[in-house]
């Protein structure tokens, strides 16, 4: 929390900052949240949270919680998301499931998804290239956070017979 605060303020911080203290200091700089939403239930229900402040996101918080009936999901995102007041881009193969999160006075927006533009999108900003710094940070010793580093590190493109990245 500590170095996330740094990088947005340039200020010195005590290696004691805490993650409330951090998203406190976001909110006083007017930042806007932004959440990534997967209703999963074999696999993960998946809530990423991210401030936007510039060009650069910071994720502080992540949800990843299986086998929740809808309205578990929901009272889950009040308890710990809505706090943020977060606009969220939510899986759009469940519209039923949306509308009831915009009931409950989430605000879900409708988009296209475009998982190959979305995979890029991270890659680009996590390795933007020689002479630009990374405009994507994860919040260190956040379990959640962590949770979603080790999974980044286990996605992959398959490969086939030739040993060629498939699409």
């Amino acid at each position: 929390a500590a170095q996330m605060a740094k990088i947005v303020t340039g200020d010195d911080y005590p290696d004691n900052f805490t993650k409330t203290q951090l998203i406190e200091l976001f909110k006083s700089l007017d930042a806007r949240f932004y959440c990534g939403m997967d209703h999963g239930f074999t696999h993960n229900f998946a809530v990423v949270t991210a401030a936007l402040i510039g060009h650069v996101l910071y994720v502080v918080d992540v949800i990843s919680v299986k086998h929740l009936e809808l309205q578990q999901k929901i009272d889950l995102c009040k308890e710990k998301i809505r706090h943020f007041n977060p606009t969220i881009y939510p899986d759009n193969a469940y519209p039923g499931d949306n509308a009831s999160f915009r009931k409950a006075g989430f605000k879900m927006v409708n988009f296209k998804k475009e998982v190959q533009q979305g995979i890029e999108s991270v890659r680009t900003r996590l390795s933007p290239g020689a002479t630009k710094i990374p405009s994507l940070y994860f919040l260190n010793n956040d379990d959640g956070c962590e949770f979603l580093i080790k999974r980044l590190l286990q996605y992959h493109w398959k490969i086939d017979i030739a040993g060629k990245l498939t699409d």
